[in-house]
């Protein structure tokens, strides 16, 4: 008997989509590295949790060969407005990355300083004029410049500075929520990763020599793969989790991982 034609063209059509996922990734990496080079001023990757976005741009980064903490900053998690402006100060020069850090789409004074500090030009002003106990009037130093560098030294940053940085932004939610009016966007590159589970699997499939845990037997990160295929949550996280369950030999480590990751 031959193959099924309905079943050799989804089949084909996953691998495509499995194709394309990995172009999507490559492109990441490649347009990381143009950024943290100074080519463009801001990247903005938003989609699937789970799918290799955060590692893609972190190896760019240390590929470009730029330290983590002195050339780049990774901001995870809730940021306050003036906590975001206080990091693009800190980091005015360099490179800083938004990992998940959806806060800072949301507040509306957030959003007006994004816009600044992702405009097209090489060097941006920007500007907090909100009351602040972070927050100093460089005016108040015109006479005291040691005054001034006492002030930031002590953690404030003055209400304003130019600004010449780059900045990443890693957001697994989809692109219309993150960004609900398109500014961040239309200011940035825009990457988009959104795979079904069919072509992350595929992908997660061709990736298992390479992901942890690395000291694992391929045939058994293969039992794990196939039993993966029965779980709700797919994504390279979930995958490591159970591998990592698997590899300790826990008891009924099928059962954990459906109900547990």
């Amino acid at each position: 008997e031959g193959d099924i034609p309905a079943v050799k063209k989804n089949e084909e059509t996953v691998a495509d989509k499995a194709k394309f996922l990995d172009e999507t990734l490559e492109d990441i990496y490649d347009i990381s590295r143009k950024v943290a080079a100074g080519a463009f001023n801001s990247l903005m990757i938003s989609g699937r949790a789970g799918t290799g976005k955060t590692y893609q741009v972190t190896k760019a980064l240390q590929d470009e060969g730029l330290e983590e903490d002195e050339d780049y900053l990774v901001v995870s998690g809730s940021v306050s407005t003036v906590m975001m402006y206080k990091k693009l100060f800190q980091y005015k020069d360099k490179t800083l990355v938004f990992d998940d850090a959806d806060a800072v789409f949301r507040d509306e004074n957030g959003r007006n300083i994004l816009k600044a500090a992702l405009d097209t030009k090489k060097v941006r002003r920007i500007s907090y004029l909100k009351k602040s106990n972070l927050v100093f009037d460089p005016k108040d130093y015109e006479m005291d410049p040691e005054g001034e560098f006492l002030a930031i030294e002590n953690g404030k940053v003055p209400a304003y500075f130019e600004f010449s940085g780059r900045v990443i932004f890693i957001s697994n939610l989809p692109k219309d929520k993150a960004d609900p009016d398109g500014a961040i966007r239309s200011r940035s590159i825009l990457i988009d990763v959104s795979p079904d589970d069919a072509t992350l699997m595929e992908r997660i499939k061709t990736l298992l020599p390479y992901l942890e845990p690395k000291d694992m037997s391929i045939e058994k990160k293969e039992e794990v793969y196939e039993f993966m295929k029965e779980s709700n949550n797919v994504s390279m996280r979930t995958f490591i989790k159970a591998a990592g369950l698997a590899k300790s030999e826990v008891r009924n480590w099928q059962r954990k991982t459906l109900r547990y990751l």
